[in-house]
């Protein structure tokens, strides 16, 4: 009668799943990762807006918001970002990735002068609370990446 018990009990906190392997909730485990990507080139946007990435392959944990763009942590722990822009030859490009709106780190794509497009990757690694809220955004307005 108890291990019936225990299995409806895991039933009921898991939202109507049954966890019979006793594998715990991604919250509770601590599985958090998601991967974005931006499905349009990015043309005139405006300083300090946001990038909105609008394909969302993963989303483990639920911390990517699609509509806003942001990143909240869903739990206390590190994180690490990375992201790649990529630019027209003649074009300069720059963004930075803001942790709960101070600048933590910045990229630069810039192929004036160049006979081909230009990628630039950054990354970084954040200790991050529960909550804390990451972003990327435009630094320069009136320019813009592409997609390839």
């Amino acid at each position: 009668m108890k291990s019936i018990q225990y299995q409806l009990k895991l039933v009921e906190d898991n939202d109507g799943t049954c966890d019979c392997n006793h594998i715990r909730s991604t919250q509770s485990s601590g599985k958090v990762g998601f991967l974005v990507s931006y499905s349009n080139s990015l043309r005139n946007i405006g300083n300090d807006a946001i990038v909105v990435y609008d394909t969302v392959t993963t989303n483990l944990g639920g911390g990517y918001d699609k509509s806003t763009g942001v990143f909240n942590a869903p739990i206390e722990g590190l994180y690490y970002f990375a992201w790649t822009i990529l630019v027209h030859l003649g074009i300069s490009f720059y963004t930075q990735l803001n942790l709960n709106y101070t600048i933590v780190a910045k990229n630069h794509a810039g192929a004036s002068g160049m006979s081909t497009n230009m990628p630039s990757s950054q990354s970084a690694v954040l200790q991050m609370k529960k909550t804390d809220k990451v972003s990327i955004k435009i630094r320069n307005a009136g320019v813009y990446m592409i997609r390839d």
